[in-house]
């Protein structure tokens, strides 16, 4: 996935789901439309796993489905016509699409979609936002996400978590915040979603308007 494509997504209201490295490959954007969230799976070919990919959508489609959402699933399996493993990564893109009429097929080198005949044509004008990627190649840089980043490696399972606290907070669901941190609290002393903790207590803070106690957790 280029810096290009990023860019494109975020620019046109997506916001990205962060993976510690041993999703390596893996890029998940998402958008929300009252009360759906449409979630992109971009994923390079060679490290396309079904296992992953279905225990992550269950997961999310729970969390969500908790917090009154319905979640819509689009995947774009990316591959690179002038990498040596062109063909490998060609041959499961094309199963990947052969299995699911929502996945698409993207090239990074040409920047150009591929959509099967038995393929949807298009996913909440996303179709249009990838056919724009040579307006928005350059550099991106993004201190947030960096320490995001940081914040989510402490964590050996809470990718999904982070992603979760990350969508409350951004849309005020503090009731949703509230439970997360109970569940967070009864977990083992040395669990490493524990780190979670002091964000989640702040956020629900400044909610209630207690900015100074929140600013004391730091």
């Amino acid at each position: 996935m280029t810096k290009g494509m990023e860019k494109a997504l975020t620019e046109n209201g997506y916001r990205k789901m962060i993976f510690s490295e041993e999703q390596e490959g893996y890029r998940i954007y998402y958008d929300v439309m009252k009360s759906l969230v449409n979630a992109v799976i971009f994923v390079d070919a060679g490290r396309y796993n079904t296992d992953f990919i279905n225990s992550f959508r269950t997961s999310m489609t729970l969390q969500m489905g908790n917090a009154g959402y319905t979640t819509h699933y689009m995947t774009v399996v990316c591959l690179d016509s002038e990498s040596p493993a062109y063909t490998s990564d060609l041959a499961v893109a094309r199963q990947v699409c052969a299995d699911n009429a929502f996945s698409w097929v993207y090239d990074v080198s040409e920047k150009k979609i591929y959509i099967y005949e038995n393929q949807v044509d298009d996913f909440y004008g996303l179709k249009r936002i990838l056919n724009s990627v040579d307006d928005y190649e350059g550099t991106v840089e993004d201190e947030a996400e960096k320490e995001f980043r940081a914040l989510v490696e402490k964590s050996k399972d809470g990718q999904l978590l982070y992603f979760y606290y990350d969508f409350c907070a951004e849309n005020r669901l503090f009731d949703s915040l509230k439970s997360l941190l109970s569940w967070i609290e009864s977990l083992p002393k040395d669990s490493t979603n524990r780190a979670a903790l002091p964000f989640i207590r702040a956020e629900i803070l400044l909610s209630e308007g207690q900015d100074e106690q929140a600013l004391d957790l730091f």
